[in-house]
């Protein structure tokens, strides 16, 4: 063999190592590329599922403050509700009664079941009555005796 025809060989031989190297790096390349698109699709599911996470937690947290508040509503509701007495009538009816208040001949009785619904309402006494104004049932504080014309009436057959 000649210098020529070896040296030819070698520069074959380099040749196709760089053509090897260049498909190897190729296929490498190519692979490479599989794993970055497949490491984005997971890092894109995963960011995906973090969103939906914290969109959760965000919920969470603004709920957890509403409930927070309307605890905090309920202490002073029933805090402010420890100030009055329930106070029942001749008649067995109810209605509450502020008992910071100095008796007076002229009380001053609050709604039953505006106290239940968590509000204040001061009953209008009209007669033998209290009336709520929010228009729950009229309290009878008394028994109303009967005028002599009405046990007439009542006694006729």
């Amino acid at each position: 063999m000649d210098i020529a025809s070896i040296s030819a060989a070698i520069s074959a031989v380099s040749g196709t190592t760089k053509l090897i190297g260049s498909v190897i790096d190729g296929r490498d390349s190519v692979k490479l590329n599989e794993l970055k698109i497949a490491m984005n699709d997971h890092l894109l599911q995963l960011s995906t599922a973090a969103l939906a996470i914290n969109e959760k937690l965000i919920a969470t947290q603004k709920e957890n403050g509403e409930l927070q508040e309307e605890i905090s509503k309920l202490r002073e509701q029933i805090a402010d509700q420890s100030h009055y007495q329930l106070h029942t009538f001749p008649t067995g009816t109810h209605a509450f009664k502020d008992s910071r208040m100095e008796p007076t001949d002229r009380d001053v009785y609050f709604c039953a079941a505006c106290m239940a619904e968590g509000k204040k309402a001061i009953l209008q006494p009209q007669g033998l009555v209290l009336k709520c104004p929010k228009l729950h049932p009229d309290i009878l504080i008394s028994i109303p005796t009967p005028l002599p014309a009405q046990i007439i009436r009542k006694n006729r057959f």
